[in-house]
């Protein structure tokens, strides 16, 4: 876990596309999610996620979302959630669009 902690803390803009999809595997066992948040690691995953979303095609986007939703599940993930008013913009963004996501 400690890897992905830090790939994520150091955003390698080589394999954002390989950590976006690891993140969401992970976030759906609830014990390694669990281990992954953390209050400097969500934001910078956060961070990662807005800057991707500017040239991510659909399937990413909806891995993103995925890993929300998992993320927002769990009660420590919850509050980081709720505390980037930057994800809560994109994910109201992606209720109110056409699109499937």
């Amino acid at each position: 876990m400690l890897v992905i902690k830090r790939a994520i803390r150091t955003s390698e803009q080589t394999f954002l596309l390989q950590l976006i999809g690891v993140v969401r595997m992970i976030a759906e066992s609830p014990k390694l999610l669990n281990k992954l948040i953390d209050p400097v690691t969500v934001p910078k995953l956060f961070d990662i996620y807005m800057g991707s979303l500017q040239w991510a095609d659909a399937s990413i986007e909806f891995y993103v979302v995925q890993t929300l939703k998992l993320i927002y599940g769990d009660e420590n993930g919850k509050i980081h959630i709720l505390k980037s008013e930057q994800i809560l913009g994109y994910i109201v963004k992606c209720l109110t669009r056409d699109q499937d996501i």
